[in-house]
């Protein structure tokens, strides 16, 4: 892995949170002004320019570690390979299912997945501060439907609930990629990592990617530990969530609408919902395409 610079503290020691940064193994440092945020975010990109970029992952909390989703129960390397195959299977029933899907590029299949709820190996990232404190500032709420929704190929929905926060702190990881242009548009490679942007890999037939300013990252690796992305965060940004909700203020761009569009809109999210499914088998590990409801 190439070095990395972790943030220090001498453009604000007062903001430095020693009892999460201790926790966590990752530097956090409070941000009380968007003039700061701004410093942070550009101090972070400035130190680590000529070993790659600095992208952005809202939270609005901090977990334990920042695996992908696939991989958050995996105990062992043999359980990221057993995981790996058997999402393999399913990307396979997803270009025999959907035709479209055969038209976008193998890199970007799985990552585009991943935006619409299943279960894989890369991280959900942005480019856009603002849009990491969008979903900084939200939290989710998932239940799953009891009901089976197909008795001969049995499976069911998750459903989730997107609602904005209204106190406590939200969090921005600061997460860095090795990587550079490749000669596929929108696919990025490096020694340690691998980037796509799904706003230039896929169609925005599939609006969300293109809403929420998708990008994803994966760990380059065959050990689980790797794929624990603290080892690429160099820095969090803690901010109070009234703080935030007064820096972004209102308007249409920042409405759940916008961010998580409805099927009569995204047309490639209503080809997934009438046409994909999990099987209950494999839901545990793959998850499923969920249904969202917002307030």
């Amino acid at each position: 892995m190439k070095t990395i610079e972790k943030m220090n503290f001498d453009i604000d020691d007062a903001a430095h949170d020693e009892a999460l940064s201790k926790k966590y193994g990752v530097p956090v440092v409070e941000a009380k002004s968007f003039h700061r945020l701004n410093q942070i975010v550009g101090y972070a990109k400035y130190t680590n320019g000529r070993s790659g970029n600095i992208y952005f992952r809202g939270q609005s909390e901090i977990y334990k570690s920042c695996f992908p989703s696939l991989l958050r129960q995996a105990q062992k390397n043999g359980a990221l390979h057993q995981r790996s195959g058997k999402l393999t299977k399913f990307l396979d029933s997803v270009r025999e299912q959907i035709p479209l899907a055969q038209k976008i590029d193998e890199v970007f299949l799985e990552p585009l997945m991943q935006h619409y709820g299943i279960n894989t190996r890369w991280i959900d990232l942005v480019d856009n501060v603002w849009v990491a404190i969008w979903f900084g500032l939200h939290e989710y709420k998932t239940v799953q439907s009891r009901q089976v929704v197909n008795q001969m190929n049995p499976y069911t929905r998750d459903y989730v609930h997107v609602s904005k926060r209204k106190d406590g702190y939200m969090y921005i990881l600061l997460i860095h990629s090795d990587t550079t242009p490749t000669k596929t548009p929108g696919y990025y490679l490096g020694k340690d990592t691998k980037l796509v942007d799904l706003r230039i890999g896929c169609p925005s037939i599939f609006l969300r990617p293109h809403a929420q300013h998708g990008l994803l990252a994966l760990a380059r690796s065959q050990e689980l530990v790797d794929h624990n992305f603290y080892k690429h965060t160099v820095g969090i940004v803690k901010i109070a969530v009234q703080n935030a909700l007064e820096w972004m203020g209102e308007g249409n761009l920042l409405t759940h609408a916008n961010m998580y569009p409805s099927p009569i809109y995204d047309y490639g999210y209503r080809f997934l919902l009438d046409v994909l499914a999990v099987k209950n088998e494999d839901r545990k590990t793959l998850g499923t395409i969920k249904v969202y409801a917002v307030s």
